[in-house]
């Protein structure tokens, strides 16, 4: 069950191989005494949430990343659905993460993916957790869909790459780390 009694909250956007900075922002803040209870993240920001509402520390975020080799990650997977298969993915979080289950991570975490049959994101924050990670993380074309409750989901970033919504109604405060460049902001 999550810690909802720490009221900050904190997003995490997508940005592929850049957004692992996100970490180094964690580790700042942790360095300063400052823990978010609430994570929303998108694509690789939704996989460096997960792993922190899981209660990993930055620095043993950034050794799993440097284990994990991107070569695997893009692996020829079936190609009418996509390059890769997020096969790789799936087996990180299942090695790491103790349960598929929102509910069993240790801090509040909200997940950002795309739905192709509506046309609109959803926020996940209850229920199965790999699922939705790895739809989160799934770019089109280099990464097949994932089928979630016969919904097809790619990457959250497609329609929402700074996530704050699910935040804004229960948090005090929010950070936002985003690693774009600054055109691409949106007001909040």
């Amino acid at each position: 069950m999550s810690d909802t009694s720490n009221k900050l909250g904190i997003v995490l956007c997508g940005g592929g191989v850049r957004g692992l900075a996100q970490i180094g922002v964690l580790a700042a803040l942790e360095k300063h005494g400052i823990s978010p209870g609430y994570i929303s993240g998108v694509s690789i920001g939704a996989v460096i949430g997960v792993f922190y509402a899981a209660g990993y520390t930055p620095e043993e975020m950034l050794e799993i990343s440097k284990q994990g080799s991107l070569i695997r990650i893009f692996r020829l997977g079936i190609r009418k659905k996509g390059l890769s298969n997020l096969k790789y993915l799936h087996k990180m979080l299942k090695k790491h993460i103790k349960n598929d289950s929102f509910e069993g991570l240790g801090k509040k975490l909200f997940v950002c993916a795309s739905n192709l049959n509506t046309g609109k994101y959803d926020i996940f924050e209850k229920g199965e957790l790999f699922r939705p990670v790895m739809a989160s993380a799934a770019v089109p074309i280099i990464f097949q869909p994932q089928k979630i409750n016969d919904q097809l989901y790619v990457d959250g970033g497609m329609l929402n790459n700074f996530p704050v919504e699910p935040l804004k109604e229960c948090c005090d405060k929010v950070i936002g780390v985003f690693v774009h460049n600054h055109d691409e902001v949106k007001t909040i």
